[in-house]
């Protein structure tokens, strides 16, 4: 069993920014940068790291993973684990936790949602319960409920009612795979997916650099642009990235020349040889 490099994955945690599923004053919540900033804070990475991985994960601020060394970028804004601060951020932005303990907005609306995961996926309900017991000590209402996958996605291509989502994505080296995912126009742009038209100016920049990067053949212009986009993303928090889990290949101990690679790879079989000498 090796210790391999970090997988092209990801788990996040999103809010629904969409006005056709959701309204206020939860809408006005989760589009509201400053509240999504402050709950970034409130995300304990390296506990979801020990906790649910047993250490071997990374903490995850971009969505390129720290694996992909073409175009990770290493210098995005983060948000280290601090309750005190956020509970300082959400003040700012003009929420009040009140003697009861609970958070409520400058209408005096108690924050209070759902916090959907798949019922399948037990790394998600570990997260999910992490998250929302931090959630809680802010003084918010985060409801775990585990559902169908079938269900969660049904919410977010279709019915678009839903108030927070524990999900994941697969990876590739190159990030304009996932282009359906990050246009606004996008069936799978999670927090507000079909727009017609960006409904911010933030998505409407990522939209220029996924047509600009899809014309583009010069490596260093392509990082440049993958570079701007990860910072758009850590910046305006559409989605709150966790860990980056890594990879753990396994190998018959009669085999010799592994070499580690992406995702798990663990070399060229023209390459291989037997210990043993035998077959």
């Amino acid at each position: 069993i090796y210790d391999g490099p970090e997988t092209f994955s990801s788990e996040y945690l999103v809010f629904n920014q969409n006005p056709r599923g959701l309204r206020p004053p939860k809408l006005t919540w989760f589009q509201d940068v400053r509240f999504r900033r402050a709950l970034n804070h409130a995300i304990d990475r390296e506990t979801i790291a020990r906790q649910v991985y047993a250490g071997r994960a990374t903490p995850a601020w971009s969505p390129v993973s720290i694996a992909n060394r073409l175009y990770y970028n290493p210098n995005v804004r983060t948000y280290p684990y601090d309750l005190t601060l956020a509970q300082r951020l959400l003040e700012e932005a003009g929420y009040r936790k009140g003697a009861d303990g609970l958070l409520r907005d400058a209408r005096g609306n108690v924050l209070e949602f759902t916090l959907a995961v798949s019922a399948q996926s037990t790394d998600g309900i570990a997260i999910a319960n992490i998250v929302r017991q931090d959630f809680t000590k802010l003084g918010i209402k985060a409801i775990l409920t585990p559902e169908a996958f079938s269900t969660l996605v049904a919410k977010l291509d279709n019915t678009f009612r839903w108030d927070a989502i524990i999900i994941g994505l697969t990876g590739d080296i190159e990030p304009g795979t996932a282009r359906t995912y990050w246009l606004s126009s996008g069936t799978l742009h999670d927090w507000n997916p079909r727009q017609t038209k960006p409904a911010t100016d933030w998505e409407a920049e990522i939209d220029r650099i996924f047509e600009q990067v899809a014309r583009e053949v010069d490596r260093e212009k392509r990082r440049a642009l993958y570079f701007r986009w990860q910072e758009i993303v850590a910046d305006i928090v559409p989605v709150m990235y966790f860990t980056t889990p890594k990879t753990q290949p396994v190998v018959r101990n009669t085999l010799g020349n592994t070499r580690l690679g992406l995702q798990g790879a663990t070399g060229s079989i023209a390459w291989r040889y037997y210990r043993t000498g035998k077959r």
